[in-house]
């Protein structure tokens, strides 16, 4: 980032908080839990999300440590908001991330293509 403008400390903070976000949501998706997982729960979903398409730094510490190899898993309920999102943001790094693995599931119907904000005003 730029050095002098936000404080390093508020940086790594922010970064800690994506990681924790992240390692929470590689958690094991678990039928007997009493707490519902972060990626299915209706509010927690809508924050990850928004998370991902504000921020491309969260989207690939996320991608990569909880989503990379179980998309499938993920693409049904609340969580396919989630992984729908990748493919929303305006970040082509972010879309490229995902791409590879959630082309197949939109070739298959599993996931919805959702249209970007652009065609979604038309």
């Amino acid at each position: 980032g730029f050095g002098g403008i936000l404080h390093p400390t508020l940086d790594d903070k922010i970064n800690s908080l994506h990681k924790a976000i992240a390692s929470l949501a590689a958690l094991p998706k678990s039928e007997d839990s009493q707490e519902e997982h972060v990626l299915e729960n209706f509010f927690s979903s809508r924050t990850i999300r928004k998370l991902i398409l504000d921020c491309p730094n969260f989207a690939s510490i996320l991608w990569e440590e909880a989503l990379k190899g179980k998309s499938e898993l993920w693409s049904h309920g609340h969580s396919c908001k989630v992984i729908s999102a990748f493919l929303e943001s305006s970040d082509s790094k972010v879309q490229k991330l995902a791409k590879k693995e959630l082309q197949p599931l939109i070739d298959n119907g599993t996931l919805k293509k959702q249209k970007s904000r652009e065609e979604a005003t038309q």
